[in-house]
């Protein structure tokens, strides 16, 4: 059996060090992100040296590589499994080491930024290498929390956030070049399909999330999907992989494309949808059945935030340009707001708990300390909304947000209640 190994080093005295790989008696540099991408998914056939490429076989004591070599022709290696496995990652360390520590390497400065290089070594620690080309076990898998989320604006362009665990990446999207409908249809193909993809441009270059159905064969778990992220070219910085929980992927990013679409004008601009038009384009009832079992129509007529601050539990109309709703002492929601009969909405559990915030807000605004027991607070308020959620007609959208002054993080973004 072939012992080669992937080794970091310098092959000359003074030159920066590299990933170097010895093929046919050869000393062939690696280019680290196509190892790095290699380990993660090792279906794929890639171009892991400059005039080489390989696609591996994974096996339990083996590797075995089908190398294409722009010289040499076709050829097959067989790996210790082990050596292979651990001399990669531990290469890949080194190397990241070195970028972080500003020493120079043999791929030059803008082969690779500090930024990429943490992320590589965050990936690395989570990484999850099959014990067999075709098989995966619990042991083999780390699910991580999946996070999207649009974060600051730049104008033109809307910065957002991805994220498996602790590993987390920043990019943006530009407002003229996505449909949102397509997006819509998109992440519908990852209720409807095992396998789908959601692509997000920055200009004509797309940020794509992909999702793969995972089987694990000792668990009983059916909803684990393998989770890609490939950044634009602009970024030129690693793939992303990880294992999460398909609902909390499709939830994620489906809320996170209506907040967006919350960010849009009221009135239409420069052929830009209105706000009311940008978010009914995104509405799904085949994603929010998938989310809960639910029979939603599609377009709705204003979207209501619960948002406690002093003297009102809503915030101002997301989607029509009027009057705040508000609430009576005796629980009676505004007039504009009714039941699926047409008829006035009674909830005095909302008035009451709405009323315990206003002694903190008074607090904040006076500069007096305050304490609150968020996490009891939060679970009362969405219990609240559920209720309100059952009885309020079907044109409206309902969300909640943690009041301004909550800091705990219990609700770090909208959710939108279904």
């Amino acid at each position: 059996m072939a012992k080669q190994i992937f080794q970091y080093k310098s092959i000359e005295e003074e030159q920066p060090g590299g990933i170097y790989l010895e093929l046919n008696e050869c000393e062939r540099l690696v280019l680290p992100k196509m190892l790095y991408e290699t380990l993660w998914d090792c279906y794929t056939r890639r171009r892991l040296c400059h005039d080489v490429e390989v696609k591996f076989q994974i096996f339990p004591d083996e590797v075995v590589g089908y190398f294409f070599d722009y010289s040499k022709g076709y050829y097959s290696i067989e790996f210790d499994r082990e050596a292979f496995v651990a001399s990669a990652k531990e290469s890949l360390r080194l190397f990241c080491k070195d970028v972080l520590n500003f020493i120079p390497t043999v791929y030059g400065e803008d082969y690779f930024g500090g930024g990429h290089a943490e992320r590589m070594v965050e990936g690395l620690e989570a990484m999850a290498i099959p014990r067999n080309y075709s098989q995966l076990f619990s042991a083999d898998v780390k699910v991580e929390d999946f996070t999207f989320k649009f974060v600051d604006d730049y104008g033109v362009y809307t910065g957002f956030v991805i994220g498996f665990g602790n590993r987390i990446y920043r990019s943006c999207l530009s407002d003229w070049s996505n449909d949102l409908e397509v997006i819509r249809h998109q992440i519908e193909g990852m209720v409807l399909y095992k396998s789908a993809e959601v692509r997000i441009f920055m200009e004509d270059s797309p940020n794509t999330i992909s999702i793969e159905h995972t089987y694990i064969h000792d668990s009983m778990a059916t909803s684990c999907v393998k989770v890609t992220f490939t950044p634009d070219e602009f970024v030129g910085g690693p793939i992303l992989w990880g294992y999460c929980d398909r609902y909390q992927v499709i939830k994620s990013i489906y809320e996170a494309f209506l907040s967006l679409a919350l960010t849009f004008p009221l009135e239409s601009n420069d052929g830009e949808p209105t706000r009311q038009d940008a978010y009914n384009m995104l509405k799904s009832p085949i994603i929010e059945r998938f989310c809960k079992t639910s029979n939603r129509q599609q377009r709705v007529k204003d979207v209501i935030l619960i948002n406690p601050d002093y003297d009102n539990c809503f915030a101002h109309s997301l989607l029509v340009d009027c009057a705040d709703y508000t609430i009576e002492p005796d629980g009676i929601l505004d007039e504009d707001l009714y039941d699926k009969d047409g008829k006035p909405i009674v909830l005095p559990e909302l008035y009451e708990w709405q009323q315990e915030i206003e002694p903190i807000v008074i607090a904040s605004e006076t500069g007096k300390p305050y304490e609150k027991d968020w996490v009891d607070y939060h679970r009362r308020g969405l219990e609240i909304a559920h209720k309100l959620r059952k009885e309020l007609s079907t044109d409206f959208d309902l969300w909640y947000k943690a009041p301004f002054e909550d800091k705990s993080g219990t609700i770090d973004s909208e959710i939108l209640v279904l």
